[in-house]
């Protein structure tokens, strides 16, 4: 059921007659952030080695230099850059008591900057690839966690790229593609894998002519493959996360699925995510008519500002939604208790019917609101720093002739 109580506030409670976050394709649609993070992290591994693919495969070596080079210079710019400065308002909604965060809240604004400045430096530390626990956490913006997986599976990419970039054959390349996140997913290394996985992936297309000519050459039987594969990676990123307020029924057999060594990263749910993220983008690219919609102006327009959008996201639901959920409770919601705590009154919107109504008019409100602020961060915050990474390389390269 649609999670409108005080005690469930990112699931259902376990005493509810009805729980439609259960139903795995519900889930797939409105529920899988962790699989997204999967979708994204192949797509990031993609994107990086498209370019320099290209050259290694036309024997340019010169451009692969130039273009891996300027890659390596940027990167650590364009990924904290914008977290340095969307963190800001973070730092000013809790200094002036919008949100609370595990921080302490110092006398003077000054110090409270300072404060922030020195939990900059210790997130992004670009030497401290291993995280474990909270550590991978920003204080201040708990949002930006991927970011330092973002950047260990960014070098682990220049690295397959340069290990590559003296080898012509396709097979030769693919065996050692296919080696290193086979390696990174015995091992545990979720970002590496999924990251390596897109390198892996932009040589395959590279190879059968680019992304019309791998659909053309689809058979009936390799069809049915890749829409079998789309199925069931849209299933896996439907698997529930394991937590204390809301039971998995149907799902508890896929921890038999889980290696021993996965399963103490997110209760093992992380590896059938990533898998899910995998089989989800190599089918997608099989497809030319999916691929057409995500073509679409609005397609690209959301993909513009979706750095800002998952950046900038989660303050919205914090302030504005927060306040949003607790009216529909008050509206709509049914005092009860529960045996362990009769003195405590509790309260939930019961009903199919006014769960998915309060879920819906939830969203209609913080949807707009969240798309504004991420237009507006995209103009204001994540153009800038491209535009910023790209003169310091130029500036460095080109002996400071370079303008803004």
């Amino acid at each position: 059921m649609f999670a409108f109580t005080t005690e469930a506030p990112y699931g259902s409670p376990k005493t509810h007659p009805w729980e439609i976050w259960r139903l795995p394709y519900l889930r797939i649609i409105w529920c899988s952030g962790h699989t997204q993070v999967g979708i994204f992290f192949v797509l990031s591994g993609f994107v990086l080695s498209w370019s320099s693919l290209s050259s290694i495969r036309e024997g340019h070596h010169e451009k692969f230099s130039l273009s891996l080079s300027s890659s390596v210079f940027r990167r650590w710019m364009r990924l904290f850059v914008p977290c340095f400065l969307i963190g800001t308002l973070s730092l000013i909604q809790f200094y002036f008591g919008l949100i609370e965060l595990p921080v302490t809240r110092e006398h003077a604004f000054l110090a409270q900057v300072m404060d922030y400045v020195r939990e900059c430096v210790r997130f992004s530390n670009p030497f401290q690839l291993e995280r474990t626990g909270f550590d991978v956490f920003h204080k201040y913006n708990h949002t930006m966690w991927t970011m330092p997986a973002e950047w260990a599976g960014s070098l682990a990419v220049f690295l397959s790229l340069l290990m590559v970039s003296r080898i012509r054959s396709y097979a030769k390349r693919a065996f050692i593609f296919i080696a290193i996140p086979a390696y990174c997913c015995l091992s545990a290394q979720w970002n590496y894998w999924l990251f390596t996985t897109g390198v892996l992936l932009a040589d395959y297309v590279k190879q059968a002519g680019g992304f019309d000519q791998l659909s053309s050459q689809m058979t009936r039987r390799s069809r049915f493959f890749w829409v079998i594969v789309l199925l069931i990676g849209g299933w896996l990123g439907g698997v529930p996360q394991k937590r204390e307020w809301y039971e998995r029924p149907g799902y508890e057999w896929t921890d038999k699925l889980v290696p021993t060594n996965w399963r103490n990263i997110d209760d093992g749910g992380r590896f059938l995510w990533c898998w899910s993220g995998i089989m989800t983008i190599w089918g997608f690219s099989h497809f030319a008519a999916v691929r057409r919609f995500f073509e679409k102006p609005c397609c690209r327009y959301l993909g513009k500002i979706s750095f800002m959008l998952y950046l900038t996201h989660r303050m919205i639901g914090t302030i504005a939604g927060y306040w949003i959920r607790k009216q529909l409770l008050n509206i709509l919601g049914t005092p009860y208790s529960t045996a362990e705590k009769p003195d405590i009154v509790l309260l939930e919107i019961r009903g199919v019917f006014w769960n998915i109504f309060a879920y819906l008019f939830s969203w209609a409100c913080m949807l707009p609101m969240a798309l504004s602020l991420a237009n507006w961060s995209t103009i204001l915050v994540d153009e800038p720093s491209v535009k910023f990474a790209k003169w310091a390389d130029d500036l460095f390269v080109g002996g400071g002739t370079s303008e803004l």
